[in-house]
């Protein structure tokens, strides 16, 4: 057991470097013209690697997951639409409890106050709604 895997490193090694070796003397004989034009002609590995494999992974990824994902988008934004608007309400409520306006106006007994002041609103300032005539 002690000399298998040394033995196995240095059969391997030796395997490389005689492949290696064949190309590079294959490579040695050919000009410097033809070697340009074989490097020019040949596509990147990496190139080959992202058309092959990498492209068509992304690409099924993205038709795997963009429908879950604007699904998922589009209910955050409609909850976020919705706080939004209940957050409205609310600040709606405090403006008029703090203005007073939260009291219901449309009562049959107004007061002498309520009544000039919807005149006032109505723009004729004597408060009975008409053009200074009292009925």
């Amino acid at each position: 057991m002690v000399f298998f895997y040394p033995a196995l490193f240095g059969i391997s090694f030796l395997g490389i470097f005689l492949l290696s070796y064949r190309h590079f003397k294959e490579a040695m004989t050919i000009s410097d013209e033809d070697l340009a034009l074989k490097i020019n002609s040949t596509e990147s590995v990496r190139s080959q690697t992202w058309k092959k494999y990498i492209s068509p992974v992304l690409v099924k990824l993205k038709n795997y997951f963009s429908p879950p994902f604007w699904k998922y988008l589009d209910l955050l934004v409609n909850s976020a639409r919705r706080s939004v608007i209940k957050l409205e309400a609310r600040l709606k409520w405090l403006s008029d409890n703090i203005r007073g306006t939260h009291i219901n106006l449309e009562v049959p007994e107004k007061s002498e106050y309520w009544q000039n002041l919807n005149g006032a609103k109505n723009g004729n300032g004597n408060g009975n709604g008409k053009n200074g005539k009292k009925e």
